[in-house]
């Protein structure tokens, strides 16, 4: 297959009510150079940028518990711990996974709460577990773990 040369002066589609203007470019052997971008309004230097791909990740810790609950892995990268329910007195702390493979490690003050509340932190892929401790009969907790969304590019 031979190499084409697409220089459109501009061009216009919409999908899903967005209008994409390709205000100049080059395509050479089938990979494009953009030049100018405009996507609905929004600046060049905001379309650059993309998402991180693990930003959907959710992890469910707790619910309705009053013990520690089970090991889960971690995709790796930032997020937040939500807590909330019946406290009694309880501690939770996000817990991980320390280099020995077995010791659960405190993940930092951020993320060790009393109340309802959240969070945020920064772990590399691996175990995690929401500690619970000083629980009582009346303790109900419901926890979970939510990948922040990061810009990358």
């Amino acid at each position: 297959m031979s190499d084409t040369n697409l220089s459109p002066a501009a061009a216009t589609a919409t999908l899903a009510g967005i209008t994409l203007s390709l205000v100049s470019g080059t395509v050479t052997a089938r990979v494009p150079t953009v030049s100018a971008l405009a996507l609905g309004g929004v600046a060049p230097s905001v379309i650059v940028q993309q998402q991180n791909p693990d930003t959907a990740t959710t992890i469910n810790l707790l619910k309705s518990d009053s013990q520690t609950g089970i090991l889960k892995r971690w995709p790796g990268g930032a997020g937040t711990l939500v807590c909330c329910g019946t406290w009694g007195g309880a501690t939770v702390t996000l817990t991980f996974a320390g280099p020995d493979g077995a010791t659960m490690v405190p993940v930092g003050t951020t993320t060790t709460l009393t109340a309802n509340g959240m969070g945020s932190f920064n772990l590399p892929p691996g175990l995690i577990q929401a500690a619970i401790s000083n629980a009582s009969g009346s303790t109900s907790l419901s926890a979970a773990v939510q990948a922040t969304p990061t810009l990358i590019g």
